[in-house]
């Protein structure tokens, strides 16, 4: 893990440095120094800021100069359409995504822990979809699919649970009330396995047909089993292809 957080570094930096012309600070430390600000904007804290934005990744121990104050942060970085960077505090970046949907589901999961394990399957999926979709939330994994908010939603759906993004990976997940429900044999294959989730518009019904056809050729997800606790603790399991589990997977 190390190696890959200093091998994301290198990269950002090698990235940022060229587009910004920056320089760093000192020759014995690794920090850039983003200075003056004008090519660098920083965005504030709130979820809406971050509209028509794509994160990056993260750098630590950034020299960033603000109100005239230079300092060392951890930030995360973005960039938008025309190529514009920012940046933002990793204090602020983390749980960026825990908007008024959030909230519900998280009050939704809270509110029915105790009485779930005598619920019906349905609102169990649904129960779980909801516990599923909030952890991840709080793990700054971007949802983009429509999110439940109540046990009484989505019964009888039979599309993709939920699709997220974060530092430019896609990640399909599905979700199972432990006990309850296992991944289904269907006419477009076993549930999660590659047939499946590029068939019947899966990808196409959440993320655009641009989105969808890039990823059918790309591969560019993971397949991700979420099977969620009647306590509402997750245990996260990775799939290959076929989808079949190929080890634990940790957000």
């Amino acid at each position: 893990m190390k190696a890959k957080n200093q091998y994301l570094k290198t990269l950002l930096l090698t990235l940022l440095t060229f587009l910004l012309g920056a320089q760093n600070s000192n020759a014995s430390q690794t920090a850039l120094r983003f200075e003056p600000l004008a090519n660098v904007i920083h965005l504030s804290d709130d979820a809406a800021a971050l509209t028509g934005y794509s994160k990056l990744g993260t750098i630590e121990e950034v020299y960033v100069a603000e109100n005239g104050i230079t300092k060392l942060e951890d930030v995360a970085i973005y960039k938008n359409a025309e190529g514009a960077l920012a940046w933002r505090a990793l204090a602020q970046a983390e749980g960026e995504w825990m908007d008024d949907i959030y909230n519900l589901q998280k009050t939704a999961v809270n509110q029915n822990k105790n009485i779930i394990a005598n619920a019906s399957n349905n609102a169990k999926g649904a129960w779980g979809e909801m516990a599923s979709d909030a952890f991840l939330t709080e793990k700054s994994y971007q949802p983009l699919h429509n999110r439940k908010t109540a046990l009484t939603q989505g019964w009888g759906e039979t599309g993709i649970d939920g699709i997220f993004k974060k530092d430019g990976q896609y990640y399909i997940v599905e979700a199972k009330y432990s006990g309850t429900s296992q991944l289904k044999m269907t006419n477009d294959g076993k549930q999660m396995s590659d047939t499946w989730i590029q068939s019947s518009n899966r990808l196409d019904d959440i993320l655009g047909a641009n989105i969808a056809q890039d990823l059918r050729e790309t591969g560019n997800y993971r397949r991700i089993l979420a099977k969620v606790q009647p306590d509402g603790t997750i245990i996260f399991k990775e799939l290959d292809a076929n989808a079949n589990t190929i080890g634990n997977f940790t957000p």
